[in-house]
């Protein structure tokens, strides 16, 4: 009866799908493959490339960002986006900026001994970097908006069930009796029909309660006021992390387009080179 209820709400329903006949082969025409050995070749370099760009970004965004943060401590407010740039011949050679934005990841711990609470584990994730608990007791209640979102969970998959896992782990899971009579009397309710109101358990099957945790806005502007030291300072942003990465990177700006190809060429091969040599020693 459920599905009857739910099936009342969709004004529209897809047609089934049509059986995919035989597919017929596709003759690649020799231009394709030609393109596709160039695709093939330039996907192994980019392999490559991206792999040192990682590590490389790594190393740059956690050195900068302790800069940023010492500067932040010593002037009491957020410094600009500072450039980067090497110089060749005593010319601009490569340069880039580095910025720091208005948001935000969490490097919290899914619980404190059992505690499953935002606020508790933000004070603990901040006392475990160097804060006292005075101050991250400040620094929470002052700068971060750790109100739960309530929601209802959806008709479908009180009635039908839902996916757990993902990608090619992604399994269906039924509704469970409990979940289907919840959903039959949400149903009930919303098409008008007298339905008894949910009992406690009940509701507790229908509500889905989301973590959601905010930085008000302004926050790095204030933080200098919450640590004693530029290392505590240092630690917070450990835990309450602004997105920070190099942008605009530009390689031989005073160059030559034939100095600068050239130049790529020898990039590529110390690239190819050091993968080389990794792949000899973990043989």
């Amino acid at each position: 009866m459920s599905k009857n209820l739910l099936n009342q709400l969709v004004k529209t329903k897809k047609p089934a799908a049509a059986t995919k006949p035989d597919r017929p082969s596709v003759d690649v025409p020799d231009v394709v493959l030609k393109a596709f050995e160039r695709l093939v070749g330039a996907n192994a370099v980019l392999e490559v490339a991206e792999a040192r760009k990682e590590v490389e970004a790594g190393l740059v965004n956690e050195e900068m960002l302790d800069l940023f943060a010492e500067s932040l401590f010593k002037f009491g407010s957020t410094p600009a986006n500072p450039k980067l740039q090497t110089e060749h011949n005593g010319r601009p050679d490569m340069t880039g900026i580095f910025q720091v934005q208005n948001r935000f990841k969490f490097n919290i711990p899914e619980d404190v001994n059992g505690d499953t609470d935002i606020t508790n584990r933000l004070v603990f994730a901040l006392e475990s970097v160097g804060m006292g608990k005075v101050d991250a007791l400040k620094l929470v209640e002052g700068e971060i908006d750790a109100a739960p979102v309530v929601t209802l969970r959806p008709f479908g998959e009180l009635v039908n069930g839902h996916y757990e896992g993902e990608g090619k782990n992604k399994t269906f899971v039924e509704a469970s009796d409990a979940e289907k009579a919840v959903g039959q009397k949400l149903l009930e309710f919303v098409t008008g029909t007298s339905a008894e109101p949910l009992t406690e358990d009940e509701r507790n099957i229908a509500v889905r309660i989301v973590e959601n945790i905010k930085v008000k806005e302004g926050f790095l502007q204030r933080l200098k006021g919450y640590c004693a030291t530029k290392d505590v300072l240092r630690g917070v942003l450990k835990v309450i992390t602004p997105v920070h990465f190099v942008s605009h990177m530009k390689l031989g700006v005073s160059d030559t387009p034939e100095q600068r190809q050239a130049r790529l060429k020898l990039i590529a091969a110390d690239l190819i080179g050091s993968e080389t040599v990794a792949a000899k020693k973990a043989a």
